[in-house]
């Protein structure tokens, strides 16, 4: 017999923990987050004379936004994961002067000009999901505020990871490929190329005080009712 939603949603609860009302007010979770950078300079990546520099930044302004899932004819249950807000910042001490401050921004919670990331992950019926890991996949868009100005990408830099439980702490995720950067105001000519990426979720953070969780807002609404 085919599984139900809610036969479907009763074998994920053990692997994903409440979501709370986000800025937009819509459910996700607020988040501490790493991320790790390799950019050269220049528009060719394999230039071993151009400047090169690996930065870290970290952040504890982010929010993943999450709506409810969908399942497919199949029982496929599918998560679609927003980027909303991911302020990180970090210091530059070869490509962009000795030691100053740089900052990523992601998200349309941070900027509504900012493209949106998206991303996925489908869990098949006969996935033991917490123990048996499903591909994610996030479209992310992003801009650097740096000394030279704003640095962005035109093409979503693709970042996977293999996940087993939601959100996806812990659980790195790792760009595909190489990815051009351009200055704001010269879209012909690449300024750097992202030659590697990694942005890892750390930690959930428990929200400001008044913000519930998904399962204490439907409790309240229960006892209003009372059902």
């Amino acid at each position: 017999m085919a599984k139900t939603m809610i036969d479907r949603l009763l074998e994920m609860a053990a692997h994903q923990l409440p979501r709370r009302r986000i800025s937009d007010g819509t459910f996700g979770y607020f988040l501490e987050a790493k991320t790790v950078l390799d950019v050269r300079m220049g528009a060719d990546p394999f230039d071993e004379t151009a400047p090169t520099e690996t930065l870290e930044l970290y952040t504890t302004e982010c929010e993943v936004r999450v709506p409810d899932p969908t399942m497919t004819a199949d029982g496929t249950l599918r998560y679609d994961l927003e980027i909303y807000r991911l302020i990180t910042v970090g210091r530059s001490r070869t490509l962009f002067g000795k030691d100053v401050p740089v900052k990523l921004l992601v998200g349309r919670g941070v900027d509504p000009m900012i493209r949106p990331t998206f991303g996925r992950l489908e869990v098949a019926e006969d996935v033991a999901f917490g123990t048996e890991p499903v591909t994610s996949t996030q479209l992310v868009n992003l801009v650097l505020e740096t000394p030279m100005g704003y640095i962005h990408n035109r093409e979503a830099a693709v970042m996977q990871s293999q996940v087993t439980h939601i959100p996806p702490v812990k659980l790195p995720y790792v760009q595909q490929g190489m990815v051009p950067l351009y200055l704001e105001g010269n879209e012909t000519t690449p300024v750097a190329v992202k030659r590697k990426a990694s942005s890892t979720l750390a930690s959930t953070i428990e929200p400001a005080e008044g913000i519930i969780s998904e399962i204490e807002e439907f409790a309240h609404a229960s006892a209003v009712q009372g059902v």
